[in-house]
């Protein structure tokens, strides 16, 4: 080769980009052992399988190794960021990353930051517990519990469970207690079965007592995500003629593929509101989120309100709330009136701490999210409004009014051993401890509650997890702590 073409040759080698190139890693092997933590992830996929998720893995420098559920040819598998947090797993396998050889390289993600100190509870309220839904070898994996009161005294509850997260057999399944308190013979069952081998996991379970003067007056409503590819809104309804039990058809609510095609996942998250600023009862707001996004790489997710003004007929996406993150992390916001004119939005965020965002035009827009003097962990926190307001006086007038609904928020703190009940007198400018929901005795971590008002007492579903002989199985729970008096 003459001079001239050798240096051609290098010129052109070197424009190619650093990733084209081919890695060539080994990795080391821990058997049902797993190192993917909440901050851990960098990006996982559905059947994937080993071997394409190694190749994935190697050509990411940031990556460490990756954790594969089984049967590791074609099980979910998920890259991470480090080898800490080492904890045993059922599920699968992990492998690590030998960057040793410079034909693998590795550039290590940063120490993680110094852990947030979890504090002293506080004293607490009187708090009974309860199991409602018991975890098992057909339903080991049970999140996102909901639970909604029932106009003759029965409280409905409703969950996503499977095999595991994400499983091809996730489904919701849903009960009634027919007096609200018996729950040992109340029957879980699927309101949506799907044909065996549909492989169409189901999520985030919403449900929702329409009023009576609602153009279709009062039913219960099911909310819930689902789809191949974008995971789209649904929704079923049932009433009191069948004791809440018989459910019509499903309904597609919103198309995220037609209607959002630069987003992939839709999740409803919390209760649905009913505007109190509306001239009737038929403009309702759902709290969403476009899923989870790991990194930019990914689509980004973003806090959102869906909306209709017809009482359940057509629904509509609004903006987002400014100042979320809108890559690693999951949103999942969680919104209340604090009165007629203000709807208040505490959301989840990358690490410990909340943000919260105001909107004054029933979720259209909001203000700019700003952090929130709740401690709480990186999970789903739940928000209600007390129905009976308190005047605040006048240098409290927003809108025209100085009423306040107080508001309780039930979420973990710091971490997800903890849950706690917080009260907001002042729109959630400032919180104060009510109640410990839970404290970790005896569990592992609990997570995702929901909380509802009935009578003189605040119910709260969450999720438990523990460790057995089957692996990681959560059970639904139902706190109960009287309500405080204002």
């Amino acid at each position: 080769m003459t001079a001239r073409k050798l240096i051609k040759a290098l010129m052109v080698l070197s424009t190619i980009p650093t990733q084209a190139l081919e890695f060539n890693c080994t990795y080391s092997l821990f058997k049902q052992t797993t190192f993917l933590g909440p901050d851990n992830v960098i990006q996982c996929f559905d059947n994937e399988g080993k071997a394409h998720c190694e190749q994935r893995c190697t050509s990411d420098t940031r990556c460490a190794g990756y954790g594969v559920y089984l049967p590791e040819a074609s099980g979910r598998c998920c890259t991470k960021r480090n080898s800490l947090d080492k904890q045993e797993w059922s599920a699968g396998n992990s492998y690590t990353k030998i960057a040793q050889d410079p034909a693998c390289p590795f550039s290590p993600s940063p120490s993680p930051a110094p852990p947030h100190p979890v504090p002293p509870a506080p004293p607490s309220a009187p708090v009974t517990v309860k199991t409602i839904f018991h975890g098992n070898r057909s339903w080991m994996y049970n999140k996102g519990a909901m639970i909604q009161a029932l106009p003759n005294g029965g409280i409905a509850a409703a969950c996503q469970a499977g095999a595991r997260e994400n499983s091809t057999d996730q489904r919701i399944l849903y009960t009634v207690s027919a007096n609200g308190s018996d729950w040992d013979s109340a029957e879980w069952y699927m309101p949506v079965p799907e044909p065996a081998g549909s492989n169409l996991a189901q999520w985030e379970p919403i449900l929702f007592l329409s009023p009576s003067t609602s153009i279709g007056g009062e039913k219960l409503w099911l909310f819930w995500s689902q789809g191949r590819g974008p995971l789209s809104l649904y929704a079923i309804t049932t009433d009191a003629s069948s004791g809440f039990t018989r459910w019509s058809s499903k309904q597609l609510l919103y198309n995220v593929s037609a209607l959002a095609p630069d987003r992939m996942l839709m999740w409803p998250v919390n209760r649905v509101l009913v505007s109190p600023a509306a001239p009737d009862t038929n403009t309702w707001i759902l709290p969403c989120d476009w899923g989870c996004s790991g990194d930019k790489s990914q689509v980004a997710t973003g806090a959102f309100a869906m909306r209709t003004t017809d009482g359940g007929v057509s629904w509509t996406a609004a903006g987002v709330i400014g100042g979320v993150a809108a890559e690693g992390l999951c949103p999942e916001p969680a919104m209340a009136y604090v009165n007629a004119t203000t709807l208040l939005a505490v959301v989840r965020s990358v690490g410990v701490g909340f943000t919260q965002a105001w909107s004054h035009d029933d979720g259209e827009s909001w203000t700019t999210a700003v952090p929130s003097a709740v401690d709480g962990a990186s999970s789903k926190p739940s928000l209600i409004a007390v129905s009976n307001p308190i005047r605040r006086g006048k240098e409290y007038t927003v809108g025209g009014t100085d009423e306040y609904h107080p508001l309780l928020l039930a979420y973990n703190e710091v971490t997800r051993v903890r849950m706690a009940l917080s009260v907001s007198l002042d729109g959630g400018d400032s919180w104060k401890y009510y109640a410990t929901l839970e404290n970790g005795t005896g569990i592992g971590t609990d997570c995702y509650p929901t909380n509802i008002i009935v009578g003189n007492e605040v119910l709260i579903a969450y999720s438990t997890y523990t460790r057995g002989a089957d692996g990681s199985i959560s059970d639904i729970r139902l706190a109960q702590t009287p309500l405080p008096q204002f």
